[in-house]
Parts: C-alpha cells; sequence; structure tokens
C-alpha cells in the first residue's frame, strides 16, 4: 500500500474541506461493483472494468444514458435508475461503514473552525441514512449532489457548488477524493485537492499522485497547520 505523502505548511492551508463520499469517507466503493455486476448479469451482459471504472465520475443520469449506449438497451435512464437504487439502499442504510478514522478527522476539523461540505454522485435516500447511521450526517455544513450540479464529477461544478454555499471562496477550498476525475475537476475549479487512497482506485494512484496536493492512505494524517 502507498505510504502517506502531503504537503508541508505552518499555516492552515484552507478554510473549507470538500469531501467525496464512496471510497472517501465510506467503504462503498463494493457495494457499487457489486451493483454494477447484479445489474449487468441480469441481462447476461459481460462485467467489464473499464465499465465499472467509467461510472465512477458520473451523476446517475450520466450513468444510466452512458449504460444504455454502451449496451444498446431498450430502456429508460429511470427505470436503470430505479434499479440500481433497489440494489444499493439496503447496503447503504444497514452495512456501508466509514472508512477508519475519518469522524474523528471530520471533529478535528470541525474544532479548528473548518467547514464541512459533502459533493457526491448519491441522492438523499441513500447518503442520509449511511452517514447518520454513522454519527457524522450532522457534522457537514452542507451537502451537494452532482444531480443537484447538472454535472457528474467530470465537471468541477459540483465542488464550485459546494464552494458557493459554504460562502468559501474556491482557492480557500479543500477537496478530499478517491477518484482521478474528481481531483482533476477539484484543481480546476481552483481548489486544493487531495487523494484518499481506496482499493477501487489504486490502479490509478500513480496519476492521482501527480495531480494531488497530498495523497493519503488514510484520514491518520496532520492536520492542516500542523506539521
Amino acid at each position: 500500500m502507498p505510504q502517506n505523502q502531503g504537503e508541508k505548511t505552518g499555516e492552515r492551508p484552507f478554510d473549507a474541506a470538500i469531501f467525496d463520499m464512496d471510497g472517501t469517507l465510506l467503504d462503498s466503493m463494493g457495494v457499487w461493483a457489486d451493483v454494477d455486476r447484479a445489474f449487468l448479469t441480469r441481462r447476461g451482459l459481460p462485467v467489464a472494468q473499464d465499465y465499472i471504472d467509467a461510472l465512477t465520475a458520473m451523476s446517475f443520469p450520466e450513468a444510466a444514458a452512458y449504460t444504455i449506449a454502451r449496451y444498446d438497451l431498450q430502456e429508460t435512464p429511470e427505470a436503470l435508475y430505479a434499479e440500481w437504487k433497489e440494489l444499493s439502499r439496503e447496503a447503504y442504510a444497514c452495512h456501508v461503514v466509514l472508512k477508519p478514522g475519518v469522524r474523528d478527522y471530520l471533529l478535528r476539523l470541525q474544532a479548528q473552525g473548518i467547514r464541512l461540505a459533502v459533493a457526491t454522485a448519491a441522492t438523499p435516500d441513500l447518503y442520509e441514512p449511511a452517514l447518520a447511521r454513522n454519527g457524522v450526517l450532522g457534522l457537514f455544513d452542507t451537502i451537494c449532489t452532482t444531480q443537484e450540479a447538472g454535472a457528474g464529477k467530470d465537471s468541477p461544478a459540483v465542488f464550485l457548488l459546494a464552494a458557493q454555499k459554504l460562502g468559501i471562496p474556491p482557492q480557500r477550498c479543500a477537496v478530499f477524493e478517491d477518484v482521478y476525475r474528481g481531483i482533476v475537476s477539484a484543481k480546476a475549479a481552483g481548489m486544493l485537492a487531495y487523494g484518499i487512497y481506496d482499493p477501487s482506485s489504486a490502479a490509478s494512484a500513480d496519476a492521482i499522485r501527480r495531480q494531488a496536493d497530498g495523497y493519503f492512505t488514510s484520514f491518520a494524517f496532520p492536520m492542516p497547520g500542523d506539521v
């Protein structure tokens, strides 16, 4: 596993922290891989890793459109969306857990007066029960979705929306992401971008390191301004 790597600074480098949810706050990427496999298997379609990888930065509408076009499905986006929700809802409500150290890190940021946000492709019926059951829903000042922003993580829109809702300039925001395309979009928004290791994105770890302002294998890393 890669080692923690982050920038060193004597001053607090950001006033707001914007967190991706799946694969960053939550140990949940395996859920979506299982959903993708179940969805494809029901239709007798091959499970291609590049398909699973492609969906990681997409909003639900984008993923539905991509899936229908790729597999020439005679189904509506709404039908795909409903099926994915049905396959994932129980896991989020009952099983998905925080990555180790997440709650403590959020509390430490909050104690320093840093505003907290989530920027996610998930919808409220998924993120609310998962974050609430894990005791962190109330720590966030705002939660923004790619649906609300009108674009997936290939665009900086959801990060800029979070900054706007927090009332913090983009250049004073930091994004925590496990997916390469999210890191690239955070940088395009003018924000700091910190890569968080997740097994699902291990193949792109080197690319994330090259783009990010820091890369971490866990949430056991220094607070901003501590080093």
